[in-house]
């Protein structure tokens, strides 16, 4: 369930922290690809008949020299 302070990816996908993403997408046959282009920096887990399953969104914190990452599932 997300809290009113989630951001979501159009309204297919919702933002989760870490640990649950993790649990979510690791017992999955996914592959991480990136998503070429532009900042910030994404990467798509896809499963073998390449749907989405998982996203990660990378940013830059003001005043922090090290990259951190959102992480996105989507909301089926």
């Amino acid at each position: 369930m997300r809290s009113d302070k989630s951001r979501t990816i159009g309204s297919a996908f919702a933002e989760v922290d870490k640990v649950k993403f993790y649990a979510v997408i690791g017992p999955q046959n996914v592959t991480p690809s990136i998503v070429t282009g532009s900042y910030p920096y994404t990467s798509e887990f896809r499963s073998p008949y390449r749907a989405v399953r998982g996203r990660t969104v990378g940013y830059m914190p003001d005043g922090e020299g090290l990259a951190k990452y959102r992480y996105y599932l989507p909301n089926d």
